[in-house]
């Protein structure tokens, strides 16, 4: 059986949401572990994801004028490479500015590899 272009969509979108699902909440698994061993508050520590969303927010106009310019697979590859580095990034983080740095990155990427790029391809 070949996939029509129509499933490849459909099935792409599945696993860009799914992505999206997954780095935003899988987070919330490591807040009370990481708080605890590096001594940090849980505000302090969730003040990142707070920044995250901020530059997700004001990127979103940026990458809705890429979407025009740049092949959407190359944002969506670029995207999640950056999107896995910040995960690897996290764990390298030791001190309360790096994980906002980090998540300054991530909220710079994360919107334009899965929410935005979904819609995109559905509808072209």
């Amino acid at each position: 059986m070949k996939m029509t272009d129509q499933k490849k969509v459909i099935l792409g979108g599945l696993m860009m949401v799914f992505a999206y699902g997954l780095s935003n909440n899988i987070v919330a698994y490591y807040i009370t572990p990481v708080t605890q061993s590096l001594g940090y508050t849980r505000v302090a520590f969730n003040f990142c994801f707070t920044l995250m969303s901020i530059v997700s927010f004001l990127a979103a106009p940026v990458y809705g004028w890429m979407f025009m310019k740049v092949p959407i697979r190359k944002i969506i590859m670029i995207g999640g490479v950056a999107g896995a580095a910040c995960f690897f990034g996290y764990s390298l983080c030791s001190h309360i500015m790096a994980f906002y740095a980090v998540g300054i990155l991530q909220g710079a990427v994360q919107s334009g590899c899965t929410n935005m790029a979904i819609v995109v391809l559905i509808m072209r």
